[in-house]
């Protein structure tokens, strides 16, 4: 190798050295990079953290007031009577069923098994196990 060649060709030391340089900038990129990751990954917990804790209480209110709701109104009407209007939440029986208004009645309206607006609770001799 010639002197000319020699000059031009770097050391070893000056590609560690420059590799080095370079390894820094990767790093000092990747860690900026993290950094703003790290950010929005910490942002998008926080968040989903807030909408599960929102959904949640609204959820706990909400059956509260359908806890109150249904205890306040359900009332015993004693035996279906077609001559009668019944409220959501009224309670009567017939033919040892016991069913509940699960919308306004008016009066005339037939109660059967499958009648819009009832459903059936209990049945004698139902199995309840």
């Amino acid at each position: 190798m010639t002197e000319s060649e020699s000059s031009a060709t770097p050391s070893a030391h000056e590609m560690v050295r420059d590799l080095a340089v370079a390894m820094e900038e990767v790093v000092a990129g990747l860690s900026d990079r993290i950094k703003k990751l790290d950010g929005a990954v910490r942002s998008a917990s926080y968040n989903a953290a807030n909408n599960v804790t929102n959904t949640f209480e609204t959820l706990v209110d909400r059956i509260a007031e359908l806890e109150e709701r249904k205890a306040a109104s359900m009332v015993f009407k004693g035996a279906f009577n077609r001559t009668m209007s019944y409220q959501p939440g009224d309670l009567v029986t017939l033919n040892d069923r016991l069913y509940v208004a699960a919308k306004a009645i008016e009066p005339g309206e037939h109660l059967r098994d499958g009648a819009d607006g009832w459903v059936k609770i209990f049945s004698k001799g139902q199995n309840h196990d």
